[in-house]
């Protein structure tokens, strides 16, 4: 049986660098501060770097045609070939793209109808809301 693998980003607090891995929140026992964090591991262990949760994203785990992993996660924003642009979002138990300025149309990625390799990753939610997209 395999094992489910969940893989999240979110960007540090202390350096604004985007990091990798599993992600946990709670409060600190001292002080009761809600701290987000992703967890990293490495040969010397685990380690916890405290994220902003407006950041935090999961890994979408969506492919292109010939198989390839794509670096997607929920909020990415995507540019199709014709101009138009869609947000990655987790709907309906899976992962799918949103059309920009329509809510209301939501679209699977498969090879029929949206392919991902007509489009290419642009920015995230935390750009778009601050009017950088």
């Amino acid at each position: 049986m395999k094992s489910l693998r969940y893989k999240f980003r979110g960007k540090r607090i202390d350096n604004g660098e985007w990091v990798y891995g599993y992600y946990c929140y709670g409060a600190r026992a001292y002080d009761g501060h809600i701290q987000h964090e992703i967890l990293q591991t490495n040969v010397a262990g685990c380690y916890g770097r405290e994220v902003d949760p407006e950041t935090v994203s999961q890994y979408a785990g969506l492919k292109d045609g010939e198989g390839k992993a794509l670096d997607w996660y929920d909020g990415d924003i995507l540019e199709k070939e014709n101009g138009c642009l869609a947000e990655i979002v987790f709907e309906n138990g899976c992962f799918m793209g949103r059309w920009i300025g329509r809510q209301d149309l939501l679209f699977y990625f498969n090879q029929q109808k949206q392919r991902p390799e007509w489009f290419r990753k642009i920015g995230n939610r935390s750009l778009r809301k601050r009017g950088l997209i």
